[in-house]
């Protein structure tokens, strides 16, 4: 083990599937996003139209 491959073993690959997404839109940011839209909109209907 270490820095030489073992000999024999296939290269691990990843299969990707298309999500529709352009190269560079990153999902994790886009659930943050839709976390913290949901927060606000949380705070807005419990609280009035105030924003924090």
């Amino acid at each position: 083990m270490g820095e030489k491959p073992i000999a024999g073993r296939p290269p691990f690959k990843v299969a990707s599937a298309r999500r529709g997404f352009l190269p560079g839109v990153d999902p994790l940011k886009l659930n943050q996003l839709v976390d913290e839209l949901e927060a606000e909109e949380f705070v807005r209907g419990t609280h009035g139209n105030r924003r924090p």
